[in-house]
């Protein structure tokens, strides 16, 4: 089994933390001012779900890391805490490597252009993946060699 985790660049970090401390900073002054008011019990209940919403977002963008996992039997991509996909053992056909950026993939994260699915936070090698239904997936990797062996032993 091969795993490798790549975390965000360090201004999406930066921006994830000062988002949800952000949130915080105003919701809770603001809840506490329309409280003592005797605001309405509706305008606190949106105020706590929207400060909600936009906390855990910060979070998830603070902590935000590719991980690419290949088991016996299938690859699977996460941006944690999420899975992007997975592809089974029977669905690949081919890997090679292959230089990407953003600029391919028309950002950062998983995208979906049509060229194919791309898996990254920053441009540099990669392994390209493609499947019986003719997809093509990108996955930025530090070690591309390494990973793209393991898809091809998982391939046989």
């Amino acid at each position: 089994m091969h795993s490798e985790t790549q975390r965000g660049p360090l201004w999406m970090r930066i921006l994830g933390i000062v988002v949800a401390v952000g949130t915080l900073a105003i919701v809770i002054p603001a809840e506490i001012t329309l409280a003592a008011a005797g605001g309405s019990i509706a305008y606190q209940l949106v105020l706590m779900g929207g400060g909600t919403v936009a906390v855990v977002g910060g979070m998830v963008l603070g902590m935000g890391a590719i991980r690419v996992t290949v088991s016996e039997h299938e690859l699977r991509a996460h941006i944690l805490p999420f899975r992007v996909f997975k592809l089974r053992k029977s669905e690949i056909v081919s890997s090679d490597t292959a230089q990407i950026s953003p600029r391919d993939a028309g950002g950062l994260g998983y995208r979906i252009t049509p060229s194919g699915r791309f898996l990254l936070w920053d441009a540099g090698p990669a392994v390209q993946i493609r499947t019986l239904g003719g997809r093509s997936y990108y996955l930025r990797s530090p070690n591309p060699a390494a990973l793209q062996a393991q898809v091809e032993n998982l391939r046989s």
